[in-house]
């Protein structure tokens, strides 16, 4: 005789809650009852001991080794959990539960095989459980043993009968299988039986992917008639007009599938960034494809991705105050979603509004105070809007927050150095780099920047090319670092070794550059090279007029007749 009933045992164990007041000592007889208790209450350590005492008590209790297997599960160890289920089998081989179990252990461990086997030894021994029957056919196609899961789904449909679910499962087996042409006949005899919304779709689907347009349209209408605005339906009808390039159509029908709240907005997203990428079609239908996303909108107005895909589709058709505004709505409707934040940070910072993103970083920081790519962006955004003041306060802020020698510290001194630069500030700009390199001695943007502001000022030109040269050094294609070596050789009046390096720079990118094509022209006509200096000059003053070159290229050709 077995010891509990399995129903029993949850009553029982769901009965005492854990407002009882338990006694000091547990009786052998209560062992089972009280970790029974503790594993509903998901307090598996105490349990497990409590299954352990229980066995310990009555080596015969395969219940016990039942919920100890279940306990080891819930704490992580599948080998023990497999032992311990196997003792229970062992003490009531007839039980089906622990058999199901088994299986299932082996199909979670994926061990196809073994829970195959289990499953129709218990088939066999109850073929009137056909609860365990779906759980075969997952196994077989799993293997890719479709026959042996159709013949499944035989035995299932006769116990319970047909039913659109059977019928499904079995075209769809047969499809994997390969067996188009029965696939298709199984399911328009299928249909002729039990006609749903559902299996049109299906017939639908099958003949568009066919190429029989009529008979997919037909199917379509079928499943609307059915059920007047069905979404799938509409959606299938759309899918047929866009090939045929029917797009009114197309249109009247994709929107009918993009209005219902019901259908999945990751599922729009999805199709509609299969659907909206030639930029002809976008330019062509844009007011249609706008309202299309329009539809979206409306019918997940607060939704993350019918927000991030509209905006992306503004910004991408170069309306950006419109895409904006989504990425916006998103965090407005979501203010606590640090992706949200993110995804909108990042744009701004992409358009480089850099007002709107220091007042929206201002509001992201109030719920991730301690976000640190927040914490470094705001004062990037107050720097490149001019707020010079905002920046170095932050970064000041930033620095107090390390801890001691914190290696990361020289970051922030650097762009001190530079925000004071643009203050000018040469003596605290100068302080800041020269803790900026206390820190990181070899900071080549630190090195740089300090060697080229000291060659502006005429100060120190010799410290000024030693730091320079260790940037070239490091990195001797960097044109930046190369045009403020030659800057300083200039001004240090060796010309010939000057233009070695800016040339360098010139192969490396730096032509693009308009002030290193002035410094290039400058060094060309230190030398005498007066026609390819005014080259140059030329370019670097179509490149960036702000500088200001067509005086001095006038005042130069002045000297020159002189």
């Amino acid at each position: 005789m077995r010891h509990i009933i399995f129903a029993l045992l949850i009553f029982l164990s769901t009965a005492l809650t854990a407002q009882q007041i338990l006694p000091q000592e547990i009786t052998p007889s209560e062992y089972f009852i009280e970790g029974m208790r503790h594993y509903n209450e998901e307090s598996y350590k105490e349990a497990k001991e409590l299954f352990v005492k229980a066995i310990g008590a009555d080596s015969e209790n395969d219940a016990a080794y039942y919920y100890l297997a279940l306990t080891y599960f819930q704490l992580q160890d599948p080998q023990a959990g497999e032992a311990y289920l196997t003792k229970a089998q062992e003490k009531d081989p007839d039980n089906f539960w622990y058999k199901v179990k088994m299986a299932q252990f082996y199909t979670e461990t994926n061990n196809i095989d073994k829970a195959i086997r289990i499953y129709e030894a218990i088939a066999k021994e109850y073929p009137t459980k056909h609860s365990i029957y779906y759980d075969i056919i997952d196994l077989y196609t799993a293997s890719q043993q479709y026959d042996k899961a159709l013949e499944t789904l035989d035995k299932i449909e006769s116990l319970k009968g047909e039913n659109e679910i059977t019928g499904e499962v079995k075209y769809e087996l047969m499809i994997r299988k390969g067996d188009y042409q029965n696939a298709t006949a199984h399911l328009e005899e299928y249909y002729t039986k039990y006609p749903t919304p559902r299996v049109a779709l299906v017939l639908g689907d099958l003949n568009k992917s066919l190429m029989r347009d009529s008979l997919a349209i037909l199917y379509y209408h079928e499943a609307l008639a059915l059920q007047p605005e069905y979404p799938p339906a509409h959606l299938g009808l759309a899918e047929v007009y866009r090939t045929n390039m029917n797009f009114p159509e197309y249109f009247s029908n994709i929107n009918v599938f993009l209005k219902s709240p019901d259908m999945s907005v990751d599922l729009k997203a999805r199709y509609m960034k299969e659907v909206v990428v030639n930029p002809h079609f976008i330019r062509q239908y844009m007011e249609d494809i706008d309202g299309m996303v329009n539809n979206i909108i409306n019918a997940h107005p607060q939704d993350t991705a019918s927000l991030y895909f509209a905006g992306t589709y503004y910004l991408q058709t170069g309306r950006d105050s419109l895409g904006k505004m989504f990425f916006k709505s998103a965090v407005e409707a979501h203010p606590q979603d640090h992706r949200a934040n993110i995804e909108y940070i990042s744009l701004l910072y992409y358009l480089q509004d850099w007002e709107t993103l220091a007042d929206q970083v201002e509001m992201s920081l109030h719920y991730f105070p301690e976000d640190q790519s927040m914490l470094e962006i705001l004062p990037v955004a107050y720097w490149q809007s001019g707020d010079f003041d905002s920046a170095v306060a932050q970064y000041e802020k930033i620095l107090k927050g390390l801890p001691p020698k914190d290696t990361t510290a020289y970051r922030y001194y650097s762009a001190l150095g530079d925000l004071y630069h643009e203050k000018g500030n040469s003596k605290k700009s100068y302080s800041y780099y020269k803790k900026a390199l206390k820190v990181n001695p070899e900071y080549n943007p630190v090195l740089n920047n300090y060697a080229y502001y000291l060659c502006l000022q005429g100060k120190d030109l010799k410290k000024a090319a030693y730091m320079s040269k260790q940037t070239i050094l490091s990195e001797p294609d960097n044109p930046t670092y190369l045009d403020t070596y030659a800057w300083i050789l200039y001004n240090m009046g060796e010309y010939k070794e000057a233009k070695i390096h800016i040339k360098r720079a010139m192969i490396y990118g730096g032509n693009e550059d308009a002030t290193l094509l002035d410094h290039y022209a400058e060094i060309l006509y230190a030398l005498g090279e007066y026609d390819l200096a005014f080259i140059y000059w030329e370019q670097a003053d179509k490149k960036d007029p702000s500088l200001g070159l067509g005086n001095k290229i006038t005042e130069r050709k002045k000297q020159l007749k002189k």
